[in-house]
């Protein structure tokens, strides 16, 4: 891959050559690029426990629609797959709102309760430039939350160094399984002093192909576009962007609705300034999403026909300083952001039917952090920082048409009624103290040293935080507006959830030699008060549940203990001058600490892929075997109710896929991808899929949704810089 580009002025640049292999997810990771090498971005020295992974436009292919598969390479980084478009990262266990997602320094705002757009649905795969995961020991600059992220950014002309010059990127892809295609192109200019650019993308597919059947509705249409300018001073740059994300008609077979039309529009201003050895970072931006989604459009219609309209508000700040200090590298910021939800579910068929979901759901989160690291001698670097962060949520009342009934006629609608049901919630919930403030100090120590001249060994510990998600909060009727968890129960939320408190422990042995390259960890992740679903007692919530979403056991988020511990590997032998062998692997797990170390949902079993390549020139051939696991780790809590016919407590299959993928770069400013992933068409199902919603198709409702079948796939990309 790339090296690294350059950090802001005060950082300087070490790449050290890891393996980092794709095997460590499930199969849903595509077979369209080679494993990838881990490469560490550090300031000063390499710092303690820097576990970032790159990946950079040459090395996301063609053979996936939704980026976060093409990411999913990375030890202990899988997908979490609820439609084409609709994919969440999963980094060693974690996923949903615990996941730090950024576009170009700005966090990105899901329009959904449900995440039909999780933050990467942002990042189009023939737009962007590279994606940047940190888990493991990354310090307190990642953050605030439980410490693992992801930062995309999209393409742009890079300053020149004499007159000015055009930029031209041409990216066109296509693929079998879904017929889908894909086409981005930017034009643009860039002298020394000033750069100005447009890009777009339209994206577009069918329904896939399983093995054996096509899983409905799956279809996707995806369009984006972006205007940039750039500023570079003598002392510093500044960039202006907005962009513009849209979607129609697109299928999310997991989740009980689909995309009828999104509309995402993120303007922000990021800014540099070094004042002799420091450097001054800003970050503005604002974001707003407008969001419809339906259940009659793209599947048949059941007995209830519903309709959601949402629309979110966000604005964020981040300003860090980088200054060196004590023969080491202080770096110290502030970031601030705040969000506004709105969702109201409505009927087609009965005009006058209205169910606010959220209303004026706020969240507003304010944190400092400072980070120390230097040089502790010849072979060592050490680590620490802190954290303070505070979050303020609140949220306005609620109302629905069954309660207006009961405020209309209260004799009418005796108790045992549906209507004085929904009534007695909204009361319950207008009527509570929806207000919350919770202030979490958070702390990382970090060590690396050097044994050999090949060999480091490194470890650190932290405590991280994350405060409760508005859907989490806010959730006052049971509904499954859950972020995408996607397990077919419905939930309830509690405006006073504490925040999680994750205590973590991470060492890890690195080996970098001449002709192999390894590495190995460790880790494990206490987490006091995760907050999970547990089984409701409440005869209201249960009636409620049974009588409009069909799930007579819903859930309540709650405060729970939990643990996640794992291991990852990967290894990398160049066995000759053209030939070189790659092989990862990873395994986890994770169990609530009470309720019987019941497993935690969605966590992927161990899994692991071996490659080996030919490369001759420009031009590099590979065939890639995946490995995965059965799955027979299965949360009884949230999975293990027969009477809720939208999911199952079945154990998914071991199963290994074959896939083969080439490229070749004739010229520098062209590459040339093609391949084939499942070549033998096997019939698969991915661990983390979810569960089938939408009948009347080829599916049985409630089954796991089943993995893609053979999909060949290339792609043709050009670019003028």
């Amino acid at each position: 891959m790339k090296p690294m580009p350059p950090a802001a002025a005060g950082w300087a640049l070490c790449a050290l050559t890891l393996p980092l292999g794709a095997g460590a997810a499930p199969a849903s990771a595509p077979a369209n690029a080679p494993l990838q090498l881990e490469t560490l971005e550090v300031f000063g020295s390499p710092p303690p426990g820097a576990d970032t992974i790159r990946f950079e436009a040459d090395d996301l292919g063609a053979a996936a629609t939704d980026t976060v598969r093409l990411l999913a390479r990375a030890p202990g980084v899988e997908v979490v797959e609820n439609g084409p478009l609709s994919g969440q990262l999963q980094i060693r266990g974690l996923f949903g709102p615990r996941i730090g997602v950024r576009l170009e320094g700005l966090h990105v705002l899901s329009g959904g309760p449900n995440w039909m757009d999780p933050p990467l649905y942002v990042a189009p795969a023939g737009l962007l430039d590279s994606v940047t995961i940190s888990k493991g020991l990354t310090g307190m600059g990642v953050g605030p939350g439980l410490g693992v992220e992801a930062e995309a950014r999209w393409k742009q002309p890079a300053f020149s160094q004499g007159g000015v010059r055009p930029w031209v990127d041409v990216d066109a892809r296509t693929r079998s399984v879904d017929g889908g295609t894909a086409l981005t192109a930017g034009l643009g200019l860039a002298g020394e002093r000033h750069r100005l650019h447009v890009a777009g993308s339209r994206e577009e597919g069918d329904d896939y192909e399983a093995a054996n059947r096509t899983v409905r509705p799956s279809a996707y249409d995806r369009s984006a576009g972006v205007v940039g300018y750039g500023f570079r001073g003598d002392s510093g740059e500044l960039s202006l962007s907005w962009k513009h994300i849209e979607s129609g008609d697109t299928g999310t077979p997991a989740l009980p609705m689909d995309i009828e039309f999104l509309e995402t529009d993120i303007v922000q201003l990021e800014a540099s300034r070094s004042f002799g050895e420091r450097t001054l970072h800003v970050v503005l931006g604002t974001s707003t999403v407008e969001h419809g989604m339906n259940n009659f459009e793209q599947r048949p219609v059941g007995m209830m026909v519903r309709r959601t309209l949402t629309d979110v508000t966000g604005h964020e700040a981040r300003l860090w300083l980088e200054t060196p200090l004590a023969d080491g590298a202080l770096e110290t910021g502030v970031d601030w952001r705040t969000a506004r939800h709105d969702a109201t579910v409505f009927d087609p068929t009965m005009p006058m039917f209205f169910l606010e979901n959220f209303d004026d759901a706020e969240q507003t989160i304010a944190s400092a952090f400072a980070e120390w690291q230097r040089s502790l001698g010849p072979r060592t670097t050490g680590r620490v920082g802190a954290r303070l962060t505070r979050t303020a949520a609140d949220a306005d009342e609620v109302n629905a048409l069954p309660a207006t009934l009961v405020d209309a006629n209260p004799d009418g609608f005796p108790p045992g009624t549906p209507p004085r049901g929904v009534f007695t919630l909204r009361e319950r919930f207008n009527g509570a103290d929806r207000s919350r403030v919770d202030v979490e100090f958070d702390w990382s120590a970090s060590l690396r040293h050097g044994l050999t001249d090949t060999l480091a060994v490194e470890g650190g510990i932290a405590r991280r935080s994350r405060a409760a998600a508005y859907q989490e909060r806010f959730l006052w009727i049971p509904l499954e507006a859950t972020a995408g968890l996607a397990d077919g129960n419905s939930y309830v939320g509690d405006p006073q959830l504490e925040p999680e408190v994750s205590h973590e422990v991470e060492i890890a042995l690195l080996h970098d030699g001449e002709r192999t390259q390894g590495n190995l960890r460790a880790y494990y992740r206490s987490i006091d008060g995760a907050i999970l679903g547990v089984r409701s007692a409440d005869p209201l919530e249960i009636a409620i549940s049974t009588g409009n979403t069909g799930d007579p056991t819903p859930l309540r988020f709650a405060n729970v203990d939990a643990r996640i511990q794992g291991i990852e590997g990967s290894f990398r032998w160049q066995l000759g001058s053209a030939l070189r062998l790659d092989a990862v692997g990873a395994w986890q797990r994770g169990e609530r600490r009470e309720d019987g170390d019941d497993p935690l949902y969605r966590i992927a079993p161990a899994n692991g892929r071996i490659e080996l390549t030919w490369t001759r020139g420009a031009l590099d051939l590979t065939v890639s075997q995946e490995f995965v696991a059965s799955q027979d780790r299965l949360s009884a809590i949230q999975l293990d109710d027969p009477a809720n016919g939208k999911n199952n407590f079945e154990e998914t299959d071991a199963f290994t896929l074959t896939h083969l993928y080439a490229s070749w770069r004739p010229r520098r400013d062209t590459l040339l991808q093609a391949g084939v992933e499942n070549l033998l068409d096997e019939n698969w199902v991915d661990p983390l899929a979810g569960f089938v919603r939408a009948g009347g198709g080829e599916l049985a409702f409630g089954e796991r949704v089943p993995g893609r079948g053979r999909n060949l796939f290339a792609r043709i990309a050009w670019s003028l810089d």
